[in-house]
């Protein structure tokens, strides 16, 4: 499935908002070190127009969107739930990217129910990166407790272990068995 993965943290924006500029570098590009404070209300306006820009390009390319993400987890940022919230009622898109539940520097305390309850939206029950689920339910013998996890992977990237892991028979490394699933089956 697609999912749509917002941006504010890099690059060029789409739009030319009069509103952006406090989230902007000084070469106008986006950057993933903007003040939180300054996500006022015209900027939170200004981030559901370029966000809509952002949704409305990848539809003109025919890709059917199956849920939201974002760049460094913005959309959990909850100066930007209303955004997100007018986005999903927008666009009908309620399946969503949740938040981290295992931290590779912090070990497997997750929540035990972790079910976003904005505006109908659907997730799965927990999310991290492949590499840090692999690290700590790989070794044959640990099973998680949520059912339905996330697991994000960036093959190629040389600060994590994606390609080396998605090469080899990584499920054979579990003691449980694996059903991949697009965010439609959620």
């Amino acid at each position: 499935s697609f999912g749509i993965h917002l941006n504010i943290t890099y690059a060029t924006p789409l739009t030319r908002h009069p509103d952006l500029p406090p989230i902007l570098d000084s070469h106008g590009q986006f950057s993933e070190k903007f003040p939180h404070n300054h996500l006022t209300l015209p900027v939170q306006q200004a981030v559901f127009a370029e966000w809509s820009a952002q949704i409305e390009r990848a539809l003109t390319m025919g890709l059917p969107i199956s849920h939201l993400d974002s760049h460094h987890h913005v959309h959990r940022i909850p100066a930007l739930f209303s955004s997100l919230t007018r986005i999903q009622k927008h666009y009908g898109i309620h399946r969503l990217r949740g938040s981290w539940t295992i931290f590779p520097e912090e070990g497997d305390n997750y929540p035990r129910n972790h079910m976003d309850s904005n505006h109908k939206t659907r997730t799965t029950q927990a999310f991290t990166a492949f590499y840090t689920f692999m690290q700590h339910f790989g070794n044959g013998h640990s099973q998680p407790s949520p059912k339905t996890w996330e697991l994000m992977t960036h093959p190629g990237s040389p600060y994590d272990g994606d390609s080396t892991l998605l090469q080899e028979s990584w499920q054979q490394r579990l003691c449980f068995p694996v059903e991949i699933v697009s965010f439609y089956e959620l």
